[in-house]
């Protein structure tokens, strides 16, 4: 599964999660088994050379109609904003579905 995010630094220790429109950096999470196999740093989401399956912003008011376009679902973490609490907030389901 690979998870999409739009960051406000490629630092991973200082990385926060931000709006699409404002994101210096976006990170791709490839994860497995609940744990990341790898996590790579780009400074566009078009930069990828994998296919992302989820993308995750932090509120339900950003345009991510680009995005379902493409059918990548979009999660919403309403409080997490650190790429491990994201996770977290993923694998034990506390994300947002988008459409709500």
């Amino acid at each position: 599964m690979n998870i999409l995010l739009p960051l406000n630094s490629n630092k991973e220790d200082e990385a926060k999660l931000c709006k699409i429109n404002e994101a210096s950096a976006w990170v791709m999470l490839s994860v497995k088994d609940g744990e990341i196999q790898k996590t790579v740093f780009k400074n566009s989401e078009n930069d990828f050379d994998d296919f992302a399956h989820i993308l995750v912003v932090g509120s339900h008011d950003e345009d991510v109609s680009r995005f379902t376009d493409n059918q990548i679902e979009v999660l919403v973490a309403p409080t997490q904003k650190y790429i491990e609490d994201i996770l977290e907030a993923y694998l034990f389901r506390e994300l947002h579905d988008f459409n709500y």
